[in-house]
């Protein structure tokens, strides 16, 4: 107690409460439980991002085509699409039966294999597909497959070329320097608008793990809303401001540049609904046996030796507490 309690009390006890009041250690389990809830959820956003925004350098240097974001779009969205709307997940409500939750293993990580599966692989490649089919999607649309763009990257198709720069010649025609600069910006238009697009509807799918999208009300975080709309102000300025936009390597986007981001949230959102579907079957039967396990016991005790059963227990639970006190305080990170 650390009002009423001794000072060699305090000093030897593994929790102090500071207001004398035991509901203190079930708030402080509630609080920590959503600590790390909210941690994951931004973590799982933030990780999100790295794998189509590290994969049009890859394409640069393996197969010579031109950027799909350049540097300064890299920054704009690590610096701020990105971190505004990764702080608003700090204000997240605690989830439902967030109390009702069997606690962590002591040697569970907080950024396990599953995370960085999900993030990497699972939500990471679909919002990769969907910037490439973009940035694909616009060369196309001028007459320019794959191969026509193939190991173009270094003197072509950029935002900005020098005034000496060669006409590039395909089949059908030929490109001058100034329709290569506005082609290679209406592309990394593309694959800027999929990315952060796909980004706001994927914060809205991972606000909670245990109750569907179409149940969560979009104003229960009312930052995260005002982060989302950040986050759109600072894509349209950048994109359709004049002279922002030719700063920022990009040139006006065709309309249909907005509809990829769209396959992309689908996808998302189907894959959502199926794993909270999985996890809700898991946790009925993680009840089930742990019901089962409850009645077994229940059984075992009655009888006329279940007094003694239970002093028995306390009486050891009692004094293991006491001998681990000085040297194994209790840690309420092993109940969260």
């Amino acid at each position: 107690m650390g009002l009423n309690g001794s000072a060699v009390a305090q000093e030897a006890a593994g929790i102090l409460l500071m207001d004398d009041n035991f509901a203190s250690i079930v708030e402080g389990i509630r609080e920590g439980r959503l600590i790390i809830d909210n941690l994951h959820k931004s973590i799982r956003y933030v990780l999100t991002h790295l794998l189509p925004e590290i994969f049009p350098v890859l394409l640069t240097l393996s197969f010579g085509l031109p950027l799909g974001l350049t540097p300064l779009q890299v920054l704009s969205i690590d610096l701020g699409t990105e971190m505004a709307a990764a702080i608003t997940l700090a204000y997240e409500p605690a989830e439902p039966g967030i109390m009702n939750r069997r606690p962590r293993p002591p040697n569970t990580t907080l950024v396990g294999s599953g995370l960085l599966i999900y993030s990497y692989v699972i939500a990471g490649g679909v919002e990769t597909a969907g910037c490439l089919l973009a940035y694909f999607w616009v060369y196309g649309y001028h007459g320019l497959s794959p191969s026509d763009i193939f190991l173009q990257g270094d003197d072509n198709f950029k935002p900005s070329l020098p005034s000496d720069t060669e006409d590039v010649c395909t089949a059908s025609r030929c490109y001058s320097r100034e329709e290569q600069e506005i082609i290679a910006g209406e592309a990394t238009a593309a694959w800027y608008i999929t990315l952060i697009m796909s980004q706001v509807a994927h914060i809205w799918l991972i606000k909670s793990a245990t109750v569907s999208v179409f149940s969560i009300s979009p104003f229960n975080n009312i930052v995260t809303v005002y982060g989302v709309l950040l986050e759109l102000f600072i894509l349209f300025f950048f994109v359709y401001v004049p002279g922002v936009q030719g700063f920022m390597g990009m040139s006006t986007p065709r309309p249909f540049s907005w509809v990829p981001w769209l396959g992309v949230a689908f996808i998302l959102l189907v894959y959502t609904e199926c794993a909270l579907v999985y996890t809700r079957r898991k946790q009925r039967k993680d009840e089930l046996r742990l019901q089962e396990h409850q009645a077994s016991d229940d059984t075992q005790l009655d009888g006329p030796g279940r007094t003694d059963i239970i002093l028995s227990q306390g009486r050891n639970a009692s004094d293991n507490m006491v001998s681990a006190a000085p040297n194994r305080p209790v840690i309420l990170e092993s109940l969260v």
